[in-house]
Protein backbone atom coordinates (compact mmCIF):
# COMPACT_ATOMS: atom_id res chain seq x y z
CA UNK A 1 0.00 0.00 0.00
CA UNK A 2 1.17 3.51 -0.77
CA UNK A 3 1.25 6.25 1.84
CA UNK A 4 -1.55 8.18 0.15
CA UNK A 5 -3.78 5.09 0.13
CA UNK A 6 -3.02 4.37 3.79
CA UNK A 7 -3.70 8.01 4.65
CA UNK A 8 -7.04 7.99 2.82
CA UNK A 9 -8.14 4.79 4.56
CA UNK A 10 -7.10 6.06 8.00
CA UNK A 11 -8.98 9.32 7.40
CA UNK A 12 -12.13 7.38 6.50
CA UNK A 13 -11.83 5.18 9.57
CA UNK A 14 -11.19 8.19 11.79
CA UNK A 15 -14.21 10.00 10.37
CA UNK A 16 -16.34 6.98 11.24
CA UNK A 17 -14.84 6.89 14.73
CA UNK A 18 -15.47 10.62 15.20
CA UNK A 19 -19.15 10.09 14.47
CA UNK A 20 -19.41 7.39 17.13
CA UNK A 21 -17.33 9.27 19.69
CA UNK A 22 -19.51 12.34 19.11
CA UNK A 23 -22.55 10.18 19.86
CA UNK A 24 -20.90 9.21 23.12
CA UNK A 25 -20.18 12.85 23.88
CA UNK A 26 -23.85 13.72 23.37
CA UNK A 27 -24.90 10.83 25.62
CA UNK A 28 -22.47 12.06 28.26
CA UNK A 29 -23.92 15.56 28.07
CA UNK A 30 -27.40 14.09 28.58
CA UNK A 31 -26.10 12.10 31.55
CA UNK A 32 -24.52 15.19 33.09
CA UNK A 33 -27.72 17.15 32.47
CA UNK A 34 -29.59 14.76 34.75
CA UNK A 35 -27.93 16.13 37.87
CA UNK A 36 -29.74 18.88 39.71
CA UNK A 37 -27.68 21.69 41.21
CA UNK A 38 -29.55 21.52 44.51
CA UNK A 39 -28.47 17.87 44.87
CA UNK A 40 -24.94 19.10 45.47
CA UNK A 41 -26.05 21.12 48.46
CA UNK A 42 -28.56 18.67 49.89
CA UNK A 43 -27.55 16.87 53.04
CA UNK A 44 -30.57 14.62 53.24
CA UNK A 45 -30.16 11.78 50.78
CA UNK A 46 -33.30 10.08 49.65
CA UNK A 47 -33.85 6.65 48.18
CA UNK A 48 -35.66 8.27 45.29
CA UNK A 49 -32.64 10.39 44.36
CA UNK A 50 -30.26 7.42 44.68
CA UNK A 51 -32.55 5.31 42.49
CA UNK A 52 -32.62 8.08 39.88
CA UNK A 53 -28.80 8.26 39.85
CA UNK A 54 -28.56 4.51 39.40
CA UNK A 55 -31.11 4.44 36.59
CA UNK A 56 -29.38 7.32 34.84
CA UNK A 57 -25.97 5.68 35.22
CA UNK A 58 -27.07 2.30 33.88
CA UNK A 59 -28.87 3.95 30.98
CA UNK A 60 -25.67 5.82 30.15
CA UNK A 61 -23.61 2.63 30.44
CA UNK A 62 -26.00 1.00 27.97
CA UNK A 63 -25.37 3.84 25.54
CA UNK A 64 -21.63 3.41 26.01
CA UNK A 65 -21.97 -0.29 25.18
CA UNK A 66 -23.87 0.52 21.99
CA UNK A 67 -21.22 3.00 20.89
CA UNK A 68 -18.39 0.60 21.70
CA UNK A 69 -20.00 -2.03 19.46
CA UNK A 70 -19.38 0.37 16.60
CA UNK A 71 -16.03 1.75 17.76
CA UNK A 72 -14.17 -1.50 18.39
CA UNK A 73 -14.37 -2.88 14.82
CA UNK A 74 -13.22 0.47 13.45
CA UNK A 75 -10.29 0.52 15.87
CA UNK A 76 -9.43 -3.03 14.78
CA UNK A 77 -9.35 -1.83 11.16
CA UNK A 78 -7.10 1.05 12.22
CA UNK A 79 -4.78 -1.45 13.96
CA UNK A 80 -4.62 -3.54 10.80
CA UNK A 81 -3.81 -0.38 8.87
CA UNK A 82 -0.93 0.26 11.26
CA UNK A 83 0.46 -3.16 10.31
CA UNK A 84 0.13 -2.26 6.62
CA UNK A 85 1.93 1.05 7.23
CA UNK A 86 4.66 -0.82 9.08
CA UNK A 87 5.11 -3.29 6.20
CA UNK A 88 5.24 -0.39 3.75
CA UNK A 89 7.73 1.42 6.03
CA UNK A 90 5.57 4.55 6.02
CA UNK A 91 7.04 6.22 9.08
CA UNK A 92 4.67 9.21 9.07
CA UNK A 93 1.64 6.95 8.86
CA UNK A 94 3.02 4.69 11.59
CA UNK A 95 3.40 7.69 13.91
CA UNK A 96 0.00 9.15 13.03
CA UNK A 97 -1.96 5.92 13.35
CA UNK A 98 0.00 4.96 16.46
CA UNK A 99 -0.95 8.25 18.15
CA UNK A 100 -4.61 7.66 17.33
CA UNK A 101 -4.49 4.13 18.71
CA UNK A 102 -2.76 5.41 21.85
CA UNK A 103 -5.57 7.96 22.30
CA UNK A 104 -8.03 5.08 22.06
CA UNK A 105 -6.12 3.18 24.74
CA UNK A 106 -6.31 6.24 27.03
CA UNK A 107 -10.02 6.49 26.30
CA UNK A 108 -10.51 2.81 27.14
CA UNK A 109 -8.54 3.12 30.37
CA UNK A 110 -10.53 6.18 31.48
CA UNK A 111 -13.76 4.43 30.58
CA UNK A 112 -12.81 1.47 32.79
CA UNK A 113 -11.89 3.84 35.59
CA UNK A 114 -15.17 5.74 35.18
CA UNK A 115 -17.17 2.54 35.26
CA UNK A 116 -15.39 1.13 38.30
CA UNK A 117 -15.42 4.26 40.43
CA UNK A 118 -19.01 5.19 39.64
CA UNK A 119 -20.29 1.66 40.22
CA UNK A 120 -18.47 1.64 43.55
CA UNK A 121 -20.03 5.00 44.44
CA UNK A 122 -23.50 3.78 43.46
CA UNK A 123 -23.08 0.68 45.62
CA UNK A 124 -22.82 2.83 48.73
CA UNK A 125 -25.85 3.71 50.80
CA UNK A 126 -25.39 7.42 50.11
CA UNK A 127 -24.64 8.41 46.52
CA UNK A 128 -22.47 11.49 46.01
CA UNK A 129 -23.61 13.49 42.99
CA UNK A 130 -20.38 15.48 43.00
CA UNK A 131 -18.33 12.28 42.68
CA UNK A 132 -20.48 11.06 39.79
CA UNK A 133 -20.25 14.40 38.01
CA UNK A 134 -16.50 14.64 38.65
CA UNK A 135 -15.92 11.21 37.13
CA UNK A 136 -18.13 12.05 34.15
CA UNK A 137 -16.20 15.27 33.54
CA UNK A 138 -12.90 13.36 33.57
CA UNK A 139 -14.38 11.02 30.98
CA UNK A 140 -15.51 13.99 28.92
CA UNK A 141 -11.94 15.33 28.77
CA UNK A 142 -10.63 12.01 27.44
CA UNK A 143 -13.49 11.76 24.93
CA UNK A 144 -12.66 15.24 23.63
CA UNK A 145 -8.95 14.40 23.49
CA UNK A 146 -9.65 11.19 21.58
CA UNK A 147 -11.92 13.03 19.17
CA UNK A 148 -9.24 15.68 18.58
CA UNK A 149 -6.57 13.05 17.95
CA UNK A 150 -8.83 11.39 15.40
CA UNK A 151 -9.12 14.68 13.54
CA UNK A 152 -5.35 15.22 13.39
CA UNK A 153 -4.06 14.97 9.86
Amino acid sequence: MMASEINTIQKNICTELCVHISELGFALEDYLGGFEREDFFSFSDTEKRNKLYKQSFYHFMGEIAQVLEQVEPAVARLSALLVAADKAVELEMIALIGAKLEAFRSFEERLRSFSGSTQAALAKETVSPSLLVGEARKLKIVIEDFEQKLKDA
